[in-house]
């Protein structure tokens, strides 16, 4: 049975007595060329280990059993769950019913490097990736598809209208690429949105300061992306001091956030906090 052909879909979902569920962010991907893109644009190799987050009924999954790789397959819906074991046919499906949230990913890769490959649920795009993007060392690739406009901003750079906090997340911790868009027909049911497919390779974090603060600094500087940054941080640091550092690092003094490369953020963060 091949589910990305809205049929064959229709036919497994009225099988098993199920609609997809809105709350859970169930949109089904009924394009085989997409599916073959995103899959392939993982690089896959007989013999490596994927992680598919929210694989539903198993579209995604059965393309990428094909490849002869070993499968994890984490799915919170439990009768999706339960209907996935029929597609292991030479035991390389693992699946385990849990929220992605909750799951600790390290016990499961068992001293293997995993690539993460899925059509995320869009309401957890943050959360899932603020889980998974640290993982250097542990995650070699992540290839997913989610809401067009967050997967521009995830990989739009410094001086784009799209660059923000969540952009400097993305690449402080990957190498991220803006892959290719889905159309919303490419569904079942049709999302309002169009989709986006990205590509993050982790990388090695060279830099020892408290992330987490840092990374709240970045959220509370581009709450005010419009406003210069001097004026954004005039009641915590010296407006002199941050100027000179601001033409240290190439910048004009009426620079706004935008416009800061996210190495020169590390750099300012760590000067004067």
């Amino acid at each position: 049975m091949s589910l990305y052909k809205q049929s064959e879909l229709f036919a497994f979902l009225n099988s098993i007595g199920r609609k997809p569920n809105k709350r859970l962010s169930q949109n089904f991907l009924i394009d085989g060329n997409i599916l073959n893109k995103i899959v392939d644009a993982a690089s896959l190799s007989p013999g490596d280990l994927v992680i598919e987050i929210g694989p539903g009924p198993g579209a995604l999954t059965e393309a990428l059993i094909a490849k002869e790789i070993d499968v994890i397959a984490i799915e919170k819906d439990r009768l999706f769950a339960e209907k996935l074991g029929r597609l292991d046919k030479d035991n390389r499906l693992s699946i385990i019913q849990e929220d992605v949230l909750e799951v600790d990913f390290l016990p499961l890769l068992k001293n293997r490097k995993a690539k993460i490959i899925s059509n995320l649920p869009y309401h957890l795009t943050s959360p899932i990736m603020g889980k998974i993007l640290p993982l250097y060392g542990k995650i070699e690739t992540i290839v997913v598809m989610l809401q067009k406009e967050v997967a521009v901003r995830m990989s739009s750079p410094p001086g784009s209208k799209n660059y923000g906090s969540f952009s400097i997340f993305t690449q402080f911790y990957s190498d991220t690429k803006y892959l290719f868009s889905v159309s919303p027909n490419c569904f079942f049911p049709r999302p309002k949105v169009t989709s986006g497919v990205i590509r993050c390779t982790p990388k090695k974090t060279t830099s020892s300061f408290d992330k987490e603060a840092f990374f709240t600094f970045i959220k509370s500087v581009f709450s005010k992306r419009r406003k210069m940054l001097l004026t954004i941080l005039k009641e915590e640091i010296d407006k002199e001091a941050l100027t000179t550092e601001l033409q240290k690092l190439g910048y004009s003094e009426k620079c706004r956030p935008e416009e800061i490369a996210i190495h020169d953020f590390v750099h300012i963060y760590k000067s004067f906090y």
